[in-house]
């Protein structure tokens, strides 16, 4: 056998060539007319449970328009002067998150819905380390320019901004009538939150921590933000449109350091003291099923500070969302009694 007859090709292989060119070509037709009928269950299943969803349903636009107030961003509507409710976005969110019930109940008063220093239209402020004295700093700054203060306020938040009121609140007791929150993280140490934030699902667990990975998709948001808005609003499809693409709008430093310098601090029973010396009502509302909070160690807070109410109600951590009228009657109903004081 010559060298040259050893790789001729067999007579079987001549008749199978043919063969396998077809079907190769008709894999390849499969594969595009699957692929829209792909294409359009998914987006068939994400319209599904993005129309079903509670929260989607609860949720609408806010219409306050935005101001530059000092160092940030904020949402004003409501009347142009006289009493004022300030209320407080959580970690990865915007003024947003808090949609249009809101103002409807702030009827007759001015509401105030800043986006914290690094996040949603606030991104581009520098805060240095991002901690409770550097947020406090720029809302003392913001709330000052757009002349709040000329009389008490009430404070609201919800999660990262639940904790940054009740900080403010403490270092302002004048300036405060009454004190608003939800879901703020209540765990008795910072081990405790960590290991709560932990116990959440696979992408909070992956993303919400300062870790290694965090770091890396925070970078590559940041380098590829209106992809990465995308990519908020396909996987989760039970928020608002709105809310999720604005849960992007931050930075690695404003994240990381928010996080760890408020959030994880996770100290509050300090300024519930300094908050009940002062005689300024708070009020703290969690949800029952909320991973972020301690419920045992949330009802010894209610005993140890006699200003402070703890209220579980049924829900999760997005009580806002869940139940935004509620949420806002509870802003509107402490504003419309501070006589009580």
């Amino acid at each position: 056998m010559s060298l040259e007859g050893s790789f001729a090709p067999s007579r079987h292989a001549n008749i199978g060539y043919p063969g396998s060119v077809r079907f190769i070509d008709r894999d390849r037709r499969v594969a595009r007319s699957t692929l829209p009928v792909a294409t359009a269950a998914a987006l068939a299943a994400w319209a599904g449970l993005h129309v079903s969803s509670r929260l989607v349903q609860q949720w609408k636009p806010p219409r306050g328009g935005y101001v530059r107030a000092g160092p940030l961003s904020a949402r004003v509507s409501g009347a142009a002067d006289g009493p004022s409710i300030v209320v407080l976005h959580g970690l990865v969110a915007s003024s947003d998150y808090f949609g249009r019930a809101f103002e409807e109940a702030a009827d007759g008063m001015r509401l105030v819905v800043p986006d914290l220093a690094g996040f949603g239209r606030s991104r581009d402020v520098v805060n240095g380390s991002f901690g409770v004295d550097e947020h406090c700093a720029t809302l003392d700054e913001s709330l000052a320019a757009l002349g709040v203060l000329d009389e008490p306020v009430v404070v609201g938040g919800h999660s990262m901004g639940a904790m940054l009121a009740l900080w403010w609140a403490a270092r302002n007791p004048r300036l405060v009538e009454r004190v608003v929150v939800w879901s703020p993280v209540l765990q008795a140490s910072e081990a405790a939150a960590r290991a709560a934030c932990a116990r959440l699902g696979l992408l909070e667990r992956l993303f919400v921590l300062d870790t290694r990975l965090a770091a890396r998709m925070c970078a590559w948001t940041c380098r590829h933000r209106r992809l990465a808005a995308a990519m908020a609003i396909a996987t989760s499809p039970r928020l608002p449109v709105r809310v999720a693409r604005m849960g992007v709008q931050h930075t690695w430093p404003s994240y990381v350091g928010t996080l760890t310098g408020v959030v994880l601090h996770n100290a509050l029973e300090r300024p519930l003291a300094e908050l009940g010396a002062a005689g300024v009502p708070v009020t703290i509302t969690v949800g029952a099923d909320d991973a972020l909070t301690d419920i045992a160690y949330a009802r010894t807070i209610a005993e140890r500070f006699p200003t402070c109410r703890v209220e579980v109600v049924a829900g999760t951590h997005h009580l806002p969302l869940e139940r935004p009228e509620w949420c806002a009657r509870q802003l509107a109903f402490s504003r419309s009694s501070r006589g009580a004081r």
